[in-house]
């Protein structure tokens, strides 16, 4: 039933008064990656689940600080940390893509596994399934991601997957680093590696959140993400947030209270 996972319980506690269940666990990925998890659920009432993906960096279980207010607004919130070297700015590219046969964080030229694919079949896949093997958890309310920074890519991944994918009502694109029309030099093939992630249609609904003022490499901006995603991607709708805030993923998350409002509008609306 548990699939490629075991997890081990750092501390539990429950409330009855408000149903809200909580722990902080330790799930073994396919590869023998040990991952800590957050989760922050509602134990007696159907509700849908958000999963938190993070960006270069890995550390996701920041966002479970906020988790008090989706319980609120009856959303379950799952988090986690990757299992990956410690690493700041453009060294994450290095640091990330060398998890993979091909040592790239996005696209390969030799098509080898790239970090998308093993952070796809490690933490995401765990975590999926930890979430779908769940007695709390209901496919009828189903999953919806929040994808930060490259976490955007990894999203486009997830979508990609008839597997991952099925159980998924929607992804938020929160200060998306996908902006492969813009790049180039080395990272030029990118658009190659999009293509290949939206080359079919999608069953969920998108929203993408970005700012002028928050700088992704030189020329590019998550506004451009998220206007390249609005335009390009295959979802069933796609409705676009443009703010004018210097804040990156998580840190929105956390800091923006209109951007969570938002992003609960939208999850149960």
């Amino acid at each position: 039933m548990f699939r490629n996972f075991i997890f081990i319980f750092n501390f539990i506690f429950y409330i009855s008064i408000t149903s809200t269940y909580a722990e902080s666990i330790r799930l073994i990925t396919l590869e023998g990656k040990n991952i800590p998890v957050d989760v922050v659920v509602n134990k007696k009432q159907k509700v849908p689940t958000i999963i938190y993906v993070t960006g270069l960096g890995g550390k996701g279980n920041e966002v479970s600080k906020i988790s008090e207010l989706f319980m609120k607004n009856s959303l379950n919130l799952i988090t986690f940390d990757r299992n990956e070297i410690k690493c700041n700015g453009f060294e994450c590219f290095k640091t990330v893509g060398q998890r993979s046969s091909s040592g790239q964080l996005i696209y390969d030229e030799n098509e080898k596994e790239t970090a998308i694919e093993n952070i796809l079949k490690n933490e995401i896949t765990t975590v999926f399934n930890f979430v779908r093997d769940s007695d709390w958890y209901d496919e009828n309310e189903g999953i919806y991601v929040i994808g930060g920074s490259f976490g955007s890519w990894l999203s486009l991944g997830i979508l990609a997957n008839k597997n991952l994918s099925k159980d998924v009502k929607g992804i938020i694109f929160l200060s998306p680093s996908v902006a492969p029309h813009k790049s180039t030099g080395k990272y030029a093939n990118e658009i190659i590696k999009y293509n290949k992630l939206t080359s079919y249609k999608y069953n969920s609904k998108c929203l993408g959140i970005g700012s002028p003022n928050d700088k992704l490499f030189p020329g590019a901006t998550t506004e451009d993400a998220v206007e390249f995603l609005k335009k390009n991607l295959p979802c069933t709708s796609f409705k676009k947030l443009i703010i004018n805030s210097n804040l990156h993923a998580k840190k929105l998350l956390i800091n923006d209270k209109n951007i969570q409002k938002l992003i609960i509008n939208w999850i149960n609306n």
